[in-house]
């Protein structure tokens, strides 16, 4: 499987073609510079895009939908944990519910099933993620510390062990493969009850650990329930800023703490690149949502056992990253923001160099694949049964 074809040559061409024209002249809120910081380059954008000058983005609510509420097991899907594309338009889906992998064609038809329940080759425990490699797609389990690569037909062309302190299941985890294939996967390192030191560790395409590189120390503004002295849960405070990665190819590392509109752009060795930033005004915290927020931690509390205590403080302003995509042509996809009704997620797009091209609207859904024309990923209906959607991009 190869990633880079004519379509990528014909894009190149393209974009000379575009470098060679004049350019439309953009409002001095559009434009971008370049300032040095302590020898990195700090891409910095305004408040509105390159896209002002024409050739937008959009992603209608349209395209592929997989998933049922009955019928043929084959379209019944449990907990997808990945969704990617192959280089023949063909679906795949991981659900960890069903310990299998699924492959549809490119309108959605069932084409074949592999794996099960187990510990031998090919089998899985638990799937966290999915993502394209050069040899075919490989399958992260997190229980079993595993990635697995599959051929086009579900054969194992590959599988090793990959080092972690402690287990995170997390559906769409973060993970690359790059040309040669290398693996990159995201590491949590425990350094305090309350903060994770994220690290990235990069293996050989036989699966020996080549380097570890420290990204980011986080403290975690966490709520803890307890119960009789005891803690039962814990969980983000609502609105307080999380910390995301997502990986560009050739293992390239996207980072944000998510408090500023600021990326970390990093080598595989955790060597900064550039730093990519937006300036915009924080965005407030509205009445309803403070109020859902509220009683939803009453919520969480009751089901503890526990009333909420009084005084629990929330954030005044949202934080300003929620979440990072990278597309496989290495644009950069920034969740800003979730419209208040929750039927759209907001996302800021910026080109391979960092400027910011403007915004994109997708449904409420957790994206873990995007390509040149499709953005990939699973939805759920109002009674939480999932769906994996393929949707057109249109540029």
């Amino acid at each position: 499987m190869m990633r880079a074809g004519p379509a990528a040559a014909v894009a190149a061409i393209f974009a000379l073609t575009l470098v060679a024209c004049d350019a439309p002249e953009l409002p001095p809120d559009a434009r971008v510079r370049h300032d040095t910081v302590g020898g990195v380059v700090h891409v910095v954008s305004g408040n509105r895009g390159a896209w002002v000058a024409g050739g937008s983005w959009t992603v209608p609510d349209s395209g592929v939908v997989i998933g049922a509420v009955d019928g043929p097991d084959e379209y019944v899907l449990g907990e997808v944990a990945g969704v990617a594309l192959d280089d023949g338009g063909r679906i795949w889906v991981g659900d960890t519910q069903a310990k299998e992998v699924r492959v549809y064609d490119r309108e959605g038809a069932f084409v074949t099933r592999f794996s099960r329940d187990g510990e031998g080759p090919g089998e899985f425990r638990n799937i966290s993620g999915m993502a394209p490699a050069p040899d075919g797609i490989g399958v992260l389990d997190a229980r079993l510390g595993r990635v697995t690569v599959f051929d086009d037909d579900g054969a194992v062309v590959r599988s090793f062990r990959i080092a972690r302190p402690y287990m995170i299941f997390q559906h769409g985890a973060a993970m690359s493969f790059d040309d040669d294939g290398r693996f990159y996967d995201r590491t949590p390192l425990s350094s305090a009850p309350m903060a994770d030191t994220v690290a990235v560790i990069t293996y050989s395409s036989t699966g020996e650990p080549l380097d570890t590189a420290v990204i980011g120390a986080i403290e975690r503004d966490h709520l803890v329930i307890t119960v009789n002295g005891v803690p039962r849960m814990s969980f983000p405070r609502p609105f307080a800023p999380e910390a995301s990665l997502a990986f560009g190819p050739e293992g390239t590392v996207y980072f944000s703490r998510g408090d500023t509109y600021r990326v970390e752009v990093l080598s595989p060795a955790g060597d900064t690149l550039r730093v990519i930033r937006r300036e915009i005004r924080p965005r407030p915290v509205g009445d309803e949502a403070r109020e859902a927020a509220m009683a939803g931690l009453a919520e969480r509390y009751e089901q503890a056992g526990t009333p909420m205590p009084p005084g629990i403080d929330l954030p005044e302003t949202r934080p300003a990253i929620e979440d990072l995509r990278v597309d496989r042509e290495e644009n950069l996809w920034v969740l800003t923001a979730s419209d208040p009704s929750w039927k759209t997620l907001e996302w800021a797009v910026h080109d391979p160099d960092g400027r910011y091209l403007g915004a994109v609207a997708t449904p409420v859904m957790n994206i873990m694949d995007i390509g040149e024309d499709y953005v990939a990923g699973v939805t759920w209906d109002e009674l939480g049964v999932p769906r994996v959607r393929v949707m057109p991009i249109r540029k």
